[in-house]
């Protein structure tokens, strides 16, 4: 019986969830964002409303707190939906919180783990951030899983050069020597290669590829 009671009070935010759905197809933000709300009021643990109000919210370039605020509340419900975990690490950024971010981006990446252009994403705004070394475990996994992604690969590459992974960084970027035409024309790259491989004492070797 709970259940079934459950099921009939979340059907009453259909109605104006489809609005809001239909409104934000036709460019109608600022009503998208009252029917939203709307099914809200009717269902006060809807999800599926919140991530149209965040979307609406998002199209009216709505302030951050009012992003992070909506974006928590369907958290709290559906601690895993990916959209509301996308827009709450987004909206961080954007408050120049970039503590608060991280740890939201990792959690985004665990709804899709195998996805390269999410890896892409998350690797790369944990780095803007600040958090090189969280994003080192993230970026090796999503390398080893697809090694023929060349950018992850430099993606990699920068990481390791961030958390002065000496090692780490040496093996990215002779796999970039060995594959990359962009690197290989690179004066920069062979610079940084030449200093990865002084700062792990191989001083034959940082001679050997600054002459390159």
């Amino acid at each position: 019986e709970a259940v079934a009671r459950e099921a009939i009070a979340a059907r009453r935010q259909f109605i104006p969830l489809r609005q809001c759905e239909n409104l934000l197809r036709d460019g109608k933000a600022r009503e998208a964002a009252d029917a939203a709300t709307a099914a809200i009021g009717a269902y006060p643990r809807a999800v599926p409303a919140r991530t149209c109000l965040l979307n609406a919210l998002a199209r009216l370039e709505a302030g951050t707190d009012s992003l992070i605020a909506v974006a928590q509340a369907a958290l709290a419900a559906a601690a895993a939906n990916a959209l509301a975990l996308d827009h709450l690490a987004r909206a961080f950024d954007a408050a120049k919180k970039p503590a608060a971010a991280a740890p939201v981006w990792v959690r985004l990446l665990a709804t899709d783990s195998t996805n390269e252009d999410l890896i892409d994403r998350v690797v790369n705004a944990l780095s803007r951030d600040g958090n090189p070394a969280m994003a080192q475990p993230l970026i090796d996994r999503g390398t080893d899983a697809y090694p023929d992604n060349l950018p992850l690969l430099k993606l990699r590459w920068l990481v390791h050069l961030a958390t002065n992974d000496w090692k780490g960084a040496i093996d990215a970027g002779e796999k970039l020597l060995a594959r990359d035409v962009a690197s290989q024309t690179d004066p920069d790259f062979y610079v940084r290669l030449s200093n990865a491989y002084r700062a792990d004492s191989q001083a034959p070797r940082a001679l050997a590829v600054a002459a390159l």
